[in-house]
């Protein structure tokens, strides 16, 4: 068909020819990787986030500690002073009476954020049918501590002997004993795919429910 025609034609036609072929295979690659491979997103990542999304339920155990943290001048926050306001104080004395009543909600509830220590949560992860996530906006640090009198001699040599097993790694090592399970990081998450022969059913499925010029949701 291209006969008598210049070779710069040629060459032209044969540029664009492959350029469209480039195009199609990349679309194509992206397209069989959307739809095909789970990538996993936290609804929210902060307090501020929670309070703008609007869908969630957070709760704590009832009289806990955690409570007194909303309230203190340095967690002056206005979004926790909110979720306090309309998520904690409202349904005070129907929250859960222990951290195992609260995972055990976070498992089967639908929409739902419970806020306890790390540790708690690590020590029970092994016993609960669901696979758990931290928020990393909505964390902070809190410390354990011992109560003794006022002006207790034993205070000085309890505090030495504390620093000690820390500064040998002898409480690190406590810890990771008694509390082995972690929780992984949202990035070292592992991308789990779909057999390739999934593939055809899930674009039909997707064309016949949302039709062909809406785009398909990434869950």
């Amino acid at each position: 068909m291209l006969s008598g025609t210049p070779s710069s034609c040629r060459v032209a036609v044969f540029g664009t020819y492959l350029m469209v072929v480039t195009v199609l295979a990349a679309y194509s690659g992206q397209l069989t990787s959307v739809l095909t491979v789970l990538r996993y997103q936290l609804p929210f990542t902060n307090f501020q986030e929670f309070l703008e999304r609007g869908t969630y339920t957070l709760e704590l155990q009832r009289h806990s500690a955690t409570n007194k943290h909303f309230l203190v001048s340095e967690s002056n926050v206005s979004s926790m002073k909110t979720i306090f306001s309309s998520q904690i104080m409202p349904k005070m004395s129907s929250l859960p009476h222990s951290v195992k009543e609260g995972l055990v909600n976070l498992c089967w509830k639908d929409r739902y954020a419970w806020m306890t220590t790390r540790s708690a949560v690590e020590s029970m992860n092994e016993a609960l049918n669901c696979s758990l996530d931290v928020i990393p906006g909505a964390c902070y640090r809190s410390t354990n501590t011992i109560a003794m009198p006022k002006n207790s001699p034993y205070r000085t040599i309890i505090n030495y002997n504390i620093q000690m097993l820390r500064r040998f790694g002898i409480l690190n090592k406590l810890y990771k004993d008694e509390f082995p399970v972690t929780f992984p990081r949202i990035e070292d998450r592992e991308v789990k795919g779909i057999e390739l022969s999934n593939v055809t059913s899930s674009i039909g499925d997707s064309l016949r429910r949302d039709g062909i010029g809406s785009g398909v949701p990434l869950h």
